[in-house]
């Protein structure tokens, strides 16, 4: 696995292997091997292949909870059997695994992990008068991101609970028109950055998939072994 300082909402890390970010460049290199494949760069893709290979594998034997019940992918570890579980509304994180190219949604440890993430195990989840989903130590308490919303729905093969998620996007937008970075479980007016370009750009593509018009084709897929069940 790669070593990181800093997640992506730029707070540091606890301890030093994010896993979301090591599952999805395990993917993005797969990709980047197809890609090479295509144009004729046989020693790009071997390397890119096997740099996959073995960052997933760290993924897979480092990156799941041990002893734990039930078990789950961790945030992040340290490789000596120290391990974070909790989960952040900022990409790449755990929620996002399938859209991420990691796993299919139906994989054993993701269905497993989204009910961690989507509960109160979860520190970082949040429940109001207004909505409850996943926020982030970056905002203040109390506060759900609405990427983490979309990135629910489009990680669900619920239709009603992605038709319910788009709506609830819809209302909670402090009456801007905008998604923002985040906003008070119970009292969406209360919203942090007023233009948040991220979280109106996922919301677009969450609605493309509604309609039938899917981006999901454009994602990189890694083409993995399931690990053991514990």
């Amino acid at each position: 696995m790669t070593w990181a300082g800093f997640r992506p909402s730029d707070d540091r890390c606890h301890h030093g292997y994010l896993v979301p970010s090591n599952a999805m460049a395990a993917a993005a290199l797969s990709g980047l091997a197809e890609l090479a494949t295509a144009i004729g760069d046989p020693g790009l893709a071997a390397d890119a292949t096997a740099l996959s290979a073995e960052i997933a594998t760290g993924v897979r034997t480092h990156g799941v909870t041990a002893g734990a019940d039930p078990t789950v992918y961790a945030y992040e570890v340290d490789g000596l059997g120290g391990q974070l579980l909790k989960d952040d509304a900022n990409i790449p994180s755990l929620l996002p695994l399938p859209y991420l190219g990691w796993c299919d949604p139906g994989e054993q440890l993701y269905p497993r992990t989204r009910e961690f993430v989507l509960s109160d195990a979860n520190p970082f989840y949040y429940a109001g008068s207004s909505a409850s989903g996943i926020g982030s130590p970056h905002t203040p308490p109390d506060h759900i991101w609405p990427l983490s919303l979309t990135m629910q729905a489009l990680t669900s093969d619920d239709e009603a609970e992605r038709t319910r998620l788009a709506e609830l996007l819809l209302r909670t937008d402090g009456g801007t028109g905008s998604m923002h970075e985040s906003f008070h479980v119970d009292d969406p007016a209360t919203f942090t950055r007023p233009w948040f370009g991220w979280g109106d750009a996922l919301f677009a593509e969450l609605l493309l998939d509604l309609t039938g018009r899917s981006t999901a084709a454009l994602h990189p897929r890694l083409s993995t072994t399931e690990p053991p069940s514990r």
